[in-house]
């Protein structure tokens, strides 16, 4: 029985410390960059707005474009590939912050939290489709319905290589090696 506790307890701290991968599109998801290459495909898009990609930097409340990657009703397919660390100085658990630039409406939508937005509202969703390969979804539309219908679909690129949704906390890690720890003193114990 005792055992039966030490390993249900053990499987319940182990599992809120690590979250499977899924398809579903998390609205203000965010991408890390975890050291090496990244590719960008542009997939078709359904907006009938013209609008580019860029990778931004964040910085006292403003943002500046670091690298203009494509437009997105002139490229579909591989778009660009780039080392955010040796060409940008970007380092890793950095996050990257890509963007659209609406040409129609003179709007630029980021992702991650809806505050970085001039609607304050998300306008991007992440879907994760492999190990390292992530779909981003952009809404290129101001505010809510009925001016927006929040589909995220209207530009979307499939981003691959060195990225991340998340980076490992350090508490996180060390509390993952105390529960582990803990389950082989367990089952020492009872071997003696």
């Amino acid at each position: 029985m005792r055992k039966l506790v030490i390993v249900v307890v053990a499987t319940v701290l182990c599992g809120s410390f690590v979250r499977p991968a899924t398809a579903d599109v998390i609205l203000g998801q965010q991408l890390y960059y975890t050291g090496g290459d990244v590719t960008v495909d542009i997939l078709p898009p359904s907006a009938g707005y013209w609008s580019h990609l860029s990778l931004y930097l964040l910085s006292g409340g403003g943002a500046i474009e670091v690298a203009f990657l494509g437009i997105n009703h002139l490229h579909f397919g591989p778009l660009v590939t780039f080392n955010p660390g040796t060409d940008f100085g970007y380092a890793d658990g950095d996050e990257l912050v890509f963007g659209i630039y609406v040409w129609n409406t003179e709007q630029t939508y980021f992702m991650g939290p809806a505050g970085r937005n001039p609607d304050e509202l998300v306008h991007a969703g992440v879907e994760q489709v492999g190990s390292n390969s992530f779909i981003v979804g952009f809404e290129d539309l101001f505010g809510s319905p009925p001016s927006s219908d929040r589909d995220f679909n209207d530009n979307r690129f499939l981003f691959t290589g060195s990225l991340a949704t998340a980076v490992s906390e350090p508490g996180t890690l060390a509390l993952l090696g105390l529960g582990l720890l803990g389950i082989g003193v367990a089952r020492r114990r009872k071997k003696i």
